[in-house]
């Protein structure tokens, strides 16, 4: 498995990582968000001060 890539494979390789990793924040800001408003909505609910 130790198979050394040319310079263009590590480059098509690092393109593929980097847009994996975009995606995967992009996937966890939104989720974070939904939590964030669930949060606030059941914090009003029951009168929890968040600073």
């Amino acid at each position: 498995m130790n198979k050394e890539l040319t310079a263009p494979e590590f480059e098509k390789a690092l393109e593929k990582n980097a847009k994996m990793c975009a995606l995967k924040k992009q996937i966890f800001n939104t989720r974070w968000q939904m939590l964030q408003t669930e949060y606030d909505k059941l914090s009003e609910e029951y009168q929890i001060k968040a600073d």
